[in-house]
């Protein structure tokens, strides 16, 4: 029970188990007892999306506009719900359609800025790559941000590579004159990492960034990048009347092995 993940693997396993056919049940806090059952395996079985890494997908509208549709998304943890409400916060208005696992997602219109309350006391554990990689992006748009610090050594790592650094204070600022030792393709060490270059990309104004091991990504959805580099610019950096070409935001570097995960991450 002194797992850092029971909540998220408690929520997972239960109805993970129920869904091929296990006895299984909650008995008592943290604890599920699973009987003798036969297992049965459907044709086609269907797996919810992972939450965690769903909420980046619906940052995206917050990011770049338009809408987003989204079938057998299935919120089972705190972290995910407290993203969630985050981004509702900021702006992004999530509605429920006849089935609860399909959801419609939008921007609303909103005309300030304002990042709310529980965005720099949720920046920690699962939910720290989503929310540095917002902060980044909001950046780059010349909002004023201000980071909790100390910040794990995989932020800093994360924020020197887009060409951000944070004061003494926390406060993130673009970084003129770039680190020497900063390098010129970055390798994520998990898929939310990844996904953090994705978002932060969106509102980058210059060339995208170059990652080493898309592949960590692809693994779990091939067409994501494909789908991803073809997304509409922010109406906001698009001028009326031209047909822009689409910038390729992240760009792909498949021969750069995974580096091994810091401990201290």
């Amino acid at each position: 029970t002194d797992h850092p993940e029971k909540t998220t693997i408690f929520d997972t396993a239960l109805p993970f188990l129920q869904s091929f056919s296990v006895q299984a049940a909650e008995i008592a806090p943290w604890c599920i007892r699973v009987e003798p059952s036969r297992i049965q395996i459907p044709l086609m079985p269907k797996l919810p999306a992972e939450s965690m890494l769903a909420c980046f997908l619906f940052a995206l509208p917050l990011l770049l506009g338009g809408t987003c549709d989204f079938e057998g998304f299935v919120c089972r943890d705190a972290q995910t719900r407290d993203c969630l409400a985050i981004l509702q916060d900021l702006g992004i208005k999530i509605q429920e359609t006849f089935d609860p696992a399909n959801i419609h997602i939008e921007r609303e219109a909103r005309r300030s800025f304002e990042l709310p309350e529980a965005f720099s006391t949720r920046m920690q554990g699962n939910t720290l790559p989503l929310l540095l990689s917002l902060a980044a992006a909001f950046a780059f748009q010349e909002h004023d941000i201000t980071l909790p610090l100390p910040l794990p050594p995989v932020a800093r790592e994360f924020l020197n590579f887009v060409g951000l650094d944070v004061d003494e204070q926390g406060h993130l600022f673009k970084n003129s004159q770039p680190s020497e030792a900063a390098p010129l393709c970055w390798n994520a060490p998990s898929p939310e990492w990844a996904l953090a270059l994705a978002t932060c990309a969106c509102n980058r104004p210059k060339d995208g960034f170059k990652l080493g091991n898309a592949g960590i990504i692809t693994q779990i959805w091939p067409r994501y990048w494909s789908l991803y580099n073809t997304l509409p610019n922010s109406p906001k950096k698009e001028e009326p009347g031209t047909d822009a070409p689409r910038r390729r935001r992240i760009l792909v570097e498949g021969k750069t092995k995974l580096p091994p995960l810091p401990e201290d991450m």
